[in-house]
């Protein structure tokens, strides 16, 4: 199934379902120019969920793409790029260089997201990770670096401004759109995580929480996710209105250091997957979990622990 919606004066969102809960939003942003904010993952040629000129077309206004700016480096928003670009070759793409590597390669990006499953022996879960992103996305290699505080000017008053969110990867940057108040975050705020019963993650969770607490700074009045994470809203939109905004960036905040909490409680010294268990237990009322059965743990949990230390099968903290 795919989504679209307007959500500002020249703002459009497009949701695509990926299969359960799974689904990924990307947004076009016009003015005189046209920018698109991430490109979803890789489908095969003719899918009609892929992003494609004939899919930009149905946008009221669109006339071309100038611009491809990406929120990170994660396959889930960069692997649409190549076949988006083969068909708008002036397009201009932009990463932050943090990413490159991970966006580089699907194998490099598989690897680096299944270490905490080959460091804990959990073969299965490596090898599922690893099949799933080879299919979903293409190496890219941007033209264009973004940074902290760099304006895209489309043109028509539409300005979109970098702000630099590390943490959920090392590249992470928002983009907000002053003239309509709309902040695109990608990842940088996940609440309890993108599906029921899962974790947020990220590679590092002091930076991760630094920039929620930076883009709460700002005072965003409304924030566009690249998922509907659960925020403990009565409605897992992608999109929060003000009413909603900081009450996301609050959870987020405050689950990041209740993991951060319980994993300290550890003793080193113990297997790092069952310490894994044991924080996702402790924790189940304060993020509520569903464990897959290959792990025993809530998906994206792993990825979540390795980041806050839990880094080897004999020892729990470095």
């Amino acid at each position: 199934m795919i989504e679209l919606r307007q959500i500002g004066e020249q703002v459009w969102s497009r949701t695509v379902m990926l299969g359960g809960e799974a689904h990924v939003a990307t947004y076009l942003v016009g003015g005189d120019g046209w920018a698109l904010i991430d490109t979803g993952v890789k489908f095969p040629p003719g899918d009609p969920r892929s992003l494609s000129r004939s899919a930009l077309a149905r946008i009221p206004g669109f006339d071309d793409l100038d611009h491809i700016v990406l929120t990170h480096g994660h396959y889930d928003h960069v692997g649409g790029v190549a076949a988006l670009a083969a068909e708008y070759p002036a397009a201009q793409i932009y990463l932050h260089p943090a990413d490159r590597r991970m966006a580089s390669s699907a194998i490099v990006q598989s690897e680096e997201m299944a270490a905490f499953a080959k460091a804990w022996n959990l073969p299965e879960k490596a090898a599922s990770m690893e099949a799933h992103i080879n299919e979903r996305m293409t190496g890219v290699h941007p033209e264009y670096d973004l940074a902290d505080g760099m304006r895209i000017d489309l043109g028509g008053g539409a300005l979109i401004e970098v702000i630099a969110l590390p943490g959920h990867t090392a590249g992470s940057v928002a983009f907000r759109l002053a003239a309509e108040d709309i902040t695109f975050v990608g990842d940088a705020v996940q609440g309890w995580g993108s599906r029921t019963g899962s974790w947020p993650f990220y590679a590092d969770p002091t930076s991760y929480r630094d920039s929620l607490k930076r883009l709460a700074s700002y005072g965003p009045q409304r924030l566009a996710m690249a998922h509907g994470y659960h925020c403990g809203l009565p409605f897992n939109s992608a999109v929060l209105g003000a009413s909603d905004v900081l009450a996301a960036l609050e959870l987020s905040v405050s689950v990041v250091d209740a993991i951060e909490r319980e994993v300290l409680k550890g003793q080193p010294g113990r297997p790092a997957l069952e310490m894994a268990r044991e924080v996702v237990h402790a924790l189940l009322d304060e993020i509520p979990a569903r464990t897959e059965p290959t792990t025993g743990l809530p998906n994206h949990a792993g990825m979540a622990l390795w980041a806050h230390g839990l880094r080897s099968s004999t020892t729990p903290h470095q």
